[in-house]
C-alpha cells in the first residue's frame, strides 16, 4: 500500500476528488487496475495483497469505484484470511502484523461471523502472547509462511 501502485492510485484518486480533476482520476483507475492484475504473493499491508484489497474496498465503499470486492479480488481475499488464521505474530514485524489485523476488521463482513470471531479470538491471543513472550525474553515460535 505505501510503495506501490496501489497506494499512489489512493493518492491520485483523493487529490483527483480534492481538485476535481478527471486527468488525476483517470490514471488513479488506471494505476489501482494495474495493481489487480500484478502477480503478487506476499501478504502483508504495507507492500502487497492486504494493502491492495484495503486500497479497493475503501475506493468501493467512497463510490469512487463501481465494483463488487469479492468478485474482483476474492481468491486474493481467502489468501489474505487463510494466512491471517495461522499468523503468529513473533514471526513478523509489529507493524505489518497491525496492518493485517486492520484489514481482517476491514474485510470481516464477509466473513460469516462465526469464523470472523474465531479469526479475531486467535489473532488477540497472538499478540498477547507475543508481548508476554517479548517482555519474558523467550521468543521461541513456529512460524506460517507468508507467501502463499
Amino acid at each position: 500500500m505505501y510503495y506501490g501502485k496501489a497506494g499512489l492510485s489512493l493518492i491520485l484518486s483523493e487529490l483527483a476528488l480534492f481538485y476535481r480533476n478527471d486527468y488525476l482520476e483517470y490514471h488513479a483507475f488506471k494505476l489501482l487496475q494495474e495493481a489487480l492484475i500484478t502477480k503478487i504473493k506476499i501478504i502483508y499491508f504495507s507492500d502487497g495483497l492486504a494493502g491492495i484489497g484495503f486500497i479497493l474496498l475503501y475506493l468501493i465503499e467512497k463510490k469512487r469505484v463501481e465494483a463488487e470486492y469479492l468478485e474482483i479480488f476474492g481468491k486474493s481475499h481467502q489468501k489474505i484470511i487463510e494466512v491471517i488464521s495461522h499468523y503468529n505474530v513473533g514471526c513478523h514485524k509489529f507493524g505489518e502484523t497491525l496492518g493485517l489485523y486492520f484489514y481482517l476488521h476491514m474485510t470481516g463482513k464477509f466473513l460469516p461471523a462465526r469464523i470472523f470471531q474465531k479469526i479475531n479470538s486467535r489473532f488477540l491471543t497472538n499478540i498477547e502472547q507475543y508481548f508476554e513472550n517479548t517482555y519474558a525474553g523467550d521468543l521461541d515460535v513456529k512460524c506460517y509462511s507468508e507467501i502463499v
